[in-house]
């Protein structure tokens, strides 16, 4: 993704791994792959985060990279792009303890409540929905998606 962002200057790139993929060999973020995070071209950092729904599991091993994703960022002083499904409380705590605040960034792909939204709000996130919004039963997350302050300053209890 990075050579074809590199030859379009229109395009720009992330660095990360997915949570599906922490297990791969050679996906652990490390401070050889700040080099990488470093390129003009890259302008986040991740997908990085927690899936527990397709594992079916408390803990798939993305945790630690997570905690490690955080701290590379907040070095390379990149944005995050958050991936959190079926995992919102341990998402937040991780992003609490690890600071990811320091570093900001995006919740991709938002699929989950008000509170785990104001939640990412509050340590200086943007949120960002698919398409699942406009889905008929997504009832609630259309109403989490009305609540999102358009403005990164406006009241976030409306």
């Amino acid at each position: 993704m990075l050579a074809i962002a590199q030859g379009h200057a229109n395009l720009y790139a992330t660095v990360g791994v997915h949570p599906d993929y922490t297990d791969t060999p050679g996906a652990a973020p490390s401070p050889t792959s700040l080099p990488l995070a470093q390129r003009t071209k890259v302008v986040a950092i991740g997908e990085t985060g927690l899936d527990y729904y397709r594992l079916k599991a408390t803990s798939n091993g993305s945790a630690s990279a997570s905690a490690r994703i955080s701290a590379r960022a907040r070095e390379a002083g990149k944005p995050l792009v958050i991936h959190t499904r079926a995992a919102a409380a341990d998402t937040i705590a991780i992003m609490r303890e690890e600071r990811a605040g320091e570093a900001g960034g995006v919740m991709h792909c938002f699929t989950e409540t008000w509170e785990v939204a104001q939640a990412a709000l509050d340590l200086g996130f943007h949120i960002s929905f698919s398409g699942i919004v406009t889905f008929k039963n997504a009832v609630e997350l259309q109403d989490v998606a009305r609540r999102v302050p358009l403005d990164a300053h406006a009241d976030r209890d409306r």
